[in-house]
Formats: structure tokens, C-alpha cells, sequence
């Protein structure tokens, strides 16, 4: 169930599947984690490293 002020369900996931297949989901997520990393401090290209010892 969405807030009341929000149009119906069936036109806000329209919206988020179409943004979704375009792309642009995943750039508004970069872009919101690059702003925020820089305003923490941290390198806006994160890096990851995970070792897996047996």
C-alpha cells in the first residue's frame, strides 16, 4: 500500500519497471552512492576484496 498522495500502485511500479529496464534505477543508485561516499570522505570508486580461506 502506498502513502495517499502517491499516484495508484499500477502507475508508480509502471514507472519503476520501465526505469528499470532502461537503466536508469541503476544510475540514480550510482550516483546516490558516489555523492555519498564523497561527502564521507571515502574514494568515489569503491573497491572490494574479499579472501576466502579454506
Amino acid at each position: 500500500m502506498l502513502p495517499h498522495d502517491l499516484p495508484p500502485y499500477t502507475t508508480v511500479y509502471g514507472y519503476f519497471q520501465k526505469w528499470q529496464r532502461q537503466g536508469i534505477w541503476q544510475q540514480m543508485h550510482d550516483q546516490v552512492r558516489q555523492q555519498l561516499r564523497t561527502e564521507l570522505g571515502k574514494d568515489e570508486h569503491f573497491t572490494v576484496a574479499i579472501s576466502l580461506t579454506a
